[in-house]
């Protein structure tokens, strides 16, 4: 099944799970809106976003410190 941003960004609700350390860059980009990644193309407004500790734990410390 193929799904193209047009019908994603219909989605009542758009979930995002992001798992692994080597996710976190990844993870970065996606909260900053980064479109220059596919993920970025889809709306905002409606999505949740779940990571495990690995993806977000480098993160969350930069969130703590301000950055």
């Amino acid at each position: 099944m193929t799904l193209t941003y047009p019908t994603i960004n219909r989605a009542r609700r758009i979930l995002w799970v992001v798992t692994g350390s080597e996710k976190v860059e990844m993870l970065r980009r996606l909260r900053e809106g980064d479109v220059s990644i596919p993920a970025g193309r889809v709306h905002r407004e409606q999505a949740l976003l779940l990571a495990d500790r690995a993806a977000a734990e480098q993160l969350a410390a930069e969130f703590k410190q301000g950055g």
